[in-house]
Order: C-alpha cells, then structure tokens, then sequence
C-alpha cells in the first residue's frame, strides 16, 4: 500500500525471503516480481540440537552471538566491520527478540507455500555463503515456478558486499 497502486518488486535479503514469501503468497496482486538473496526454503540442514544451542546462545550472551553472527555475514570483514555490524545488530533487537527471530528463521518452512508464487522470481546466491549454503538457494529457486537462480562469486551473505558487478548485472537482467 505505501508503494500505492502498482505491484512492487521485492528485494528479499536473506531471512527476509520468509516474511517476502508469505505476504506473495497473501497478497499475489502486490508483487510483480521478487527478488531473494541468499535466501532459503527451510534450514532442515541445521541439526535441532544445534539450532537449540544457537538460541540459547543468542539469548544468554547476546553480545558475543552477534559478534559470531557478523564474522558470518561478513566472513572477510576487518575489525571495525565486525564490530559495528555487531553494534547494529544489538542495537536493532535486544537478546529475546534476536532469538525469536533466529529460532523463526531456523524453524521456517516455506516449502509449501513457494509453489503457490508465480510471479517471477530470481534468486541470487553467493556460491561461499557461509550464513546459508548455496544449496539452500538452489532449493529455493527450484520450487518458485517461475523462477532463475544465479550463483553470485564471493561469500558475504550480505547484498552491498563482495564483487557488485555480478550482481548487477543479474538484476538489470531481471
């Protein structure tokens, strides 16, 4: 609506892909096209043990898990990249609400849903994304029914980093 009558095209960055996907899937008028980077379908691949420790240590040691959480993002990133994603981070959610939100992304399940979307969708994916495999896009990509997948060079799970030719050129393409 704040976009006003025209459908939008969505850039969905990551776990953004979930809440992108279901208002697709509620709102099909509203989107013309989608765009999902390095996003996923589910995080099955993540053992249950595994997100549980993941949870709680976000939620016990907040400060510390989104100094893990940024090396991930920004796996070559100095020391003040490091720390100032780490500084946004603590500062956009406190400890509760960051766990919710990553225990939300490790438990989501859009496999049934992606079917249903038929606008056009590209989903671009850095092949070294530590955050999220690439195999997680491909995946993703594969059950959009109008979808293309373009494995991107680099591994920084976020848009603005690593080599932006690839990725503009995909988009323009799009």
């Amino acid at each position: 609506e704040a976009c006003g009558p025209e459908p939008a095209t969505v850039f969905a960055c990551s776990c953004a892909g979930l809440s992108t996907a279901h208002l697709a899937s509620t709102a099909p008028a509203s989107i013309r096209k989608i765009v999902f980077f390095g996003g996923s379908a589910s995080r099955d691949d993540v053992p249950e043990a595994t997100r549980r420790s993941l949870v709680d240590f976000v939620r016990t040691n907040w400060p510390l898990a989104a100094q893990m959480l940024a090396g991930l993002f920004v796996p070559h990133g100095a020391g003040d990249e490091i720390a100032a994603l780490s500084r946004y981070q603590r500062r956009s959610a406190d400890a509760d609400v960051a766990a919710a939100f990553l225990e939300l992304d490790l438990s989501a399940d859009l496999r049934a849903v992606l079917p249903t979307l038929t606008m056009p969708a590209l989903v671009l994916h850095r092949r070294g994304d530590r955050t999220v495999p690439i195999g997680r896009g491909r995946e993703l990509a594969s059950l959009l029914p109008n979808a293309r997948f373009v494995p991107l060079g680099g591994n920084a799970n976020l848009p603005w980093l690593d080599d932006q030719r690839e990725l503009q050129r995909a988009l323009a393409g799009f």
